[in-house]
């Protein structure tokens, strides 16, 4: 049988896709293993790592036994993770994630142009481990740092092509995460004068 490609959406929604089946933030445990698995795709990721994240309030022993379970649910789900006898891992050929081509270094500004949100998963809030709250917020803030640095680079790209629309857009999606953002400032300013506003 054919693995199942997994659709990881967290620009402007937090949902996982598998084999028909929708993952929100609201199965706790089961969304934030899709999510970090994704987060980590053709990345091995040592079991015990996984553990200690998910469940840090439990002992070794008892913290690998909910990940046993938890890995078996994800499986059921369609998430097709491998596991060894010391590493996780979801192939990245498998992953679909909304983040990847706008994340990717010297991705064209028609990427850009494109997107509709930029608001990495947005009210995404885990409370069941405070280790993997963190993860989250630091997951957040590198994919942010990369699509600030993107929308940078298509500022200018269409600045320089006269598309002063595309630039004003660009520039309020980079001001939405970054509200001191100096080029993202000045090229609005700037394509709000030139279309007479």
């Amino acid at each position: 049988m054919a693995l199942s490609t997994v659709r990881c959406r967290i620009l402007g929604q937090s949902e996982i896709h598998t084999r028909g089946i929708r993952l929100t933030p609201e199965s706790e445990v089961q969304f934030g293993l899709a999510m970090y698995f994704c987060g980590n795709a053709g990345r091995p990721v040592p079991r015990d790592e996984v553990a200690r994240l998910f469940w840090p309030g439990q002992g070794m022993d008892a913290a690998r036994h909910c990940l046993r379970q938890a890995l078996y649910r994800l499986r059921v789900l369609g998430v097709p993770v491998r596991s060894g006898a010391k590493a996780t891992t979801l192939d990245t050929h498998l992953v679909d994630a909304d983040y990847a081509p706008v994340a990717a270094e010297g991705a064209p500004a028609s990427v850009y142009v494109r997107l509709t949100d930029v608001a990495v998963l947005p009210g995404y809030s885990p409370r069941f481990s405070a280790p993997f709250a963190r993860w989250v917020e630091d997951f957040r803030g590198e994919i942010g740092a990369k699509l600030r640095r993107g929308l940078v680079r298509g500022i200018t790209e269409m600045r320089a092509r006269g598309r002063y629309g595309d630039v004003e857009r660009l520039c309020r999606f980079c001001l939405t995460l970054d509200p001191l953002n100096e080029e993202a400032t000045l090229a609005l300013a700037e394509s709000v004068a030139l279309a007479g506003g």
